[in-house]
This record gives structure tokens, sequence and C-alpha cells, in this order.
């Protein structure tokens, strides 16, 4: 089959690839309603090979929200209600609100496959200001809210109609890539030339234009219908953001590419946005400059009534095709290529959230002994 494998995802420890998951076992408790505790999903630290160890920033629902969510109670009509909760979170403000049952299974595998590595994570806090997370060496004043974001999406996405597992495996990648705070902000967070993986501190934009590129190609394989949910809540994920600087492509959940490099001296790689390829109109051939032939009285009698002369040396010309609206540069990264056409794991309702969640975010882990 085309496509992710949690089997060659180098990022990925022997037991998670093993597993196709970080946490299949706490989550699938999390589906069937049974109540977890906090080591049933969160993922410890572990080396990498580029002799660190990192552990995992939670990139949709976070660990809290799963163990709010495992809480629930389900309704016979097709709802869950959820529970009362306490903590300085917004989730309280979800306690007895109603979600769709059907969207748990999606948005809680999801939630499972969507994991960035601690060791090279600088959040984004709404209003345009990074937050280290903690272990990434980088000062987490801020961080609260910015895990605050993706709480309010990932329950956001539970009360939304048409979820399917390939829209919650998109979502989960549009979230975590509006989580990760651009290089051109990252930087200035303090301490940021201290981001724990120093590999990441010069890769640091290409990896954010690595899962964009993924994500790009697993939202175009889903059906129309479900590209107008991702959409939509990739637009209000944007909106939540409160960040002027940033923005949406009109047709993808994600903003354009952004200049892998920067500006000199910076703390972490990355610049503004990259701009679109100019729109090329071909040269028409030159017979289509050439005089109409003028026809016998005899044909133009009978399609005059049908047919207008073009205006004699007028240039014939067809619409230009339309050109890809994000930039190309060279990867540096290696990871996983994503389907380009659909595929099982890549389209539809039948897609596989926790694959298509893990593919993306794997452009913010490094791999693993």
């Amino acid at each position: 089959m085309p496509g992710y494998k949690a089997s060659s995802d180098k990022t990925l420890t022997s037991g998670q690839a093993s597993s196709g998951g970080f946490r299949p076992a706490g989550t699938e408790k999390v589906v069937q309603a049974k109540p977890i505790d906090e080591s049933e999903f969160r993922s410890p630290s572990n080396p990498t090979t580029s002799g660190h160890s990192s552990g995992y920033h939670e990139s949709f629902l976070p660990t809290d929200a799963m163990r709010f969510l495992s809480r629930r109670k389900v309704n016979t009509d097709g709802t869950a209600t959820m529970p009362a909760w306490s903590g300085n979170s917004v989730l309280p403000k979800y306690a007895g609100s109603t979600i769709l049952e059907p969207n748990v299974r999606p948005v809680a595998e999801a939630s499972d496959g969507a994991r960035t590595d601690t060791a090279q994570t600088v959040l984004s806090v709404p209003g345009g200001k990074p937050a280290g997370h903690t272990g990434s060496g980088v000062k987490t004043t801020g961080q609260a809210a910015a895990h605050d974001f993706l709480r309010h999406q990932g329950m956001r996405t539970l009360q939304e109609p048409g979820v399917t597992s390939g829209v919650a495996g998109t979502v989960a990648g549009a979230m975590t890539v509006m989580s990760v705070a651009p290089g051109q902000i990252a930087s200035t967070a303090q301490g940021a030339g201290n981001l724990k993986d120093v590999q990441a501190r010069s890769s640091y934009e290409e990896r954010r234009n690595d899962a964009k590129r993924k994500l790009g190609a697993y939202y175009q394989s889903l059906p129309p219908k479900e590209q107008n949910v991702v959409m939509k809540l990739a637009k209000q994920g944007m909106g939540d953001l409160k960040d002027s600087g940033r923005r949406l492509l009109p047709d993808r959940p994600h903003s354009p590419l952004r200049d892998p490099t920067g500006g000199t001296g910076a703390a972490l790689s990355g610049g503004g946005y990259l701009p679109m390829p100019p729109v090329l109109t071909p040269t028409p051939p030159p017979s289509a400059f050439a005089p109409i032939p003028a026809s016998s009285s005899s044909s133009s009698s009978s399609t005059s009534s049908t047919h207008q002369t073009p205006t004699i040396g007028t240039p014939v010309v067809t619409a230009p095709p339309r050109l890809a609206t994000t930039a190309t540069t060279t990867t540096t990264v290696a990871t996983a290529t994503p389907p380009t056409t659909p595929s099982t794991a890549a389209g539809g309702s039948g897609a596989d959230a926790r694959g298509i969640a893990m593919d993306i975010t794997s452009s913010f882990r490094s791999d693993r002994k």
C-alpha cells in the first residue's frame, strides 16, 4: 500500500513501530470510555541518534484532555456528555458539553499519532508570542496558553459533524503545524539558542515546510466534502492564534512555505513567507495571429446565424494552466513521502487517522536508536 508505514518510520522506537502508535492501548481505553491515568497516554523520553533524549509534545489532544475524554458519559442518541473537571486549563469550560460519539475514535487515534519531540519544539502562543516546551531548553513562559489552544481545537473537532478518520488525521497535522511556532517567531523566545536538539536549530523551518508538504498531500487526497470540514476547522484554528502575521493558503489547511534560512545570526532558522510563483501566460503560436480566410457566400450564409467571425489579427489563446500555489524548496530532513494520489491510508472515511498524524508530525521528530 502506498503511503506511510509506521514500521518504516525511523523517528519511532522499535516498540512504537511494531505497535503502530505511541500509546495504542491507552487510546483504545479512551475510545471505549474507560478512564485512563496519565501514564497510559503520555509517552516517556527516549534516546535519539543525535545524542540526546526527548519526550513528546502531544500536538492535538494532550494527555489531560484524553483523560477528560475517557470519563465522558456515552448517550443512546450518538452523543456523549463531558464530565465535571477541575484545573487551570480550558477543559472545565467543556464540562457538561455534548460531543459526537462517532468522532471519538478518529480524534483519539489522531491525537495518539500527533506528537513532536519536546527537544525541538517551540510553541505558538495565541497573540503571536512563542514559548518553549518543557524539555526544549527554551524558557517555557506561555506554554499553558499554547496547550489550551490545542485542547480547544480537539474539543471543537469532537463536536464537528462529518469528522472521518481522514479528516481527524489531517486536522491533527494542521494543528501541529500551527502549534509549532515559525522560526522567525521562535527565535525571539528567551533561550531559543539553547534548543536542546542542536541539529534542529538549523533545520527548524525546513521541518515546518516538510510537514506542510505532507499535510497538503493528505488534504488533497480527501474527498471534497471532507476537505470542506478540514478547511473549516483549520480556519477556526488559525483565527484562534490571533496572529495577524500568519495566514492559511486559500485552498490548503496550512500557510505558505517560509524561507528555510531566515536572517543571519538568528537563534533558529526561518524567515518570512516565500513569494508565490508567478502565473505564466503561454505565448500563442504565430498561427494564432494569421488572418482568417474569407469563406464562400454559400457557406457564410449557412453559418452566419450560429457563428461570429473573430476579429482578424486577434490572438486566440486558451487559459493558462493553474500553477501550484506553494513554492518548492530542497528538503533537508529525511522523512517519509506522502501519497500524491488517494489511497486507503490517506483519504475517505476508511483512512488511518493515527498514521496520517504520525506521518505529518514525523517532520518534528529525530530518528531513534
